[in-house]
């Protein structure tokens, strides 16, 4: 920012952020997120929401599989902090008005934000009885809800894995694939860092199967449905996430009349999160 030596400024709660001083310029350190921010000189001070915008070379990081999205979050090179023009008159009575004349519901900076979000991923259906293969099969999710100041956020999420295994391993041939809709609580205890939990309602089916083994047997598509807990931890950013879930069946199920197991799956995800 331009401006005489002496301004000084404020963010939201009224803690003082420190400003450098270099030839004519000062420098503010800001937080990481969009939000308000107070000038003072003098007996005049001005109120104006800082917000940033999205740097079209981020769009490069879709080349590296979504990896190079979170990089760029944390470190801050997706995006610059849009051009502000403000004018304190030091002899003026203090003024603390917002820059934008009318506020709307949207502008309030205590408003909660729609939340939506989408990943892919990876995850390992792990279960019981012993002999179970270890599978990485592709993942994919969605969700919406509302996120307020990046301290907690509600949401629905929406996700399913493909080809994955359902049965023990065998000689069974078939393919699978487990649907999952879970409500989920979100908190940031730690800056960046959050926790999660929430229930989730599982789907599982199959197409028919049948076995390659010393004599022939076809079964029908089956399905089966089950409660599970969800309970996950993570990285957001700005505009992106990493996360790591753990899903847990609260029943076992059982197909193509195979030994019972318990659904166990953990997944990593990479994604991109937009709070409006």
């Amino acid at each position: 920012m331009f401006g005489p030596r002496g301004i000084t400024a404020t963010n939201r709660e009224g803690d003082t952020l420190r400003v450098y001083q270099e030839d004519d310029r000062q420098f503010v350190s800001l937080p990481t997120f969009d939000t308000f921010i107070t000038f003072h000189n003098g007996k005049a001070s001005e109120r104006v929401l800082l917000q940033r915008s999205f740097s079209p070379w981020t769009l490069l990081d879709i080349e590296t599989l979504g990896i190079g999205f979170p990089i760029d979050d944390a470190i801050g090179g997706w995006q610059r902090y849009d051009d502000l023009y403000v004018y304190l008159d030091s002899s003026s009575g203090t003024d603390t008005t917002l820059q934008v004349t009318n506020p709307n519901f949207w502008q309030y900076e205590a408003r909660p934000r729609l939340l939506i979000a989408g990943a892919w991923g990876v995850n390992s259906l792990n279960s019981e009885p012993a002999g179970d293969e270890f599978w990485v099969p592709p993942y994919y999710e969605y969700a919406i809800g509302v996120s307020y100041r990046h301290q907690w956020e509600a949401f629905y999420r929406g996700s399913t894995s493909f080809d994955v295994g359902l049965t023990p391993a065998s000689a069974l041939q078939y393919n699978g694939h487990a649907s999952i809709s879970s409500f989920i609580a979100r908190i940031y205890p730690w800056s960046n860092l959050f926790i999660e939990a929430g229930p989730s309602f599982i789907n599982l089916s199959t197409d028919s199967a049948y076995f390659l083994g010393s004599y022939s047997a076809s079964y029908p598509p089956a399905s089966a449905s089950l409660t599970a807990i969800s309970a996950g931890l993570g990285w957001s950013g700005d505009f992106s996430y990493i996360e790591w879930n753990y899903e847990y069946g609260l029943k076992s199920y059982s197909f193509f009349e195979q030994p019972a197991r318990q659904f166990r799956e953990f997944v990593v995800t990479v994604g991109l999160i937009f709070r409006i």
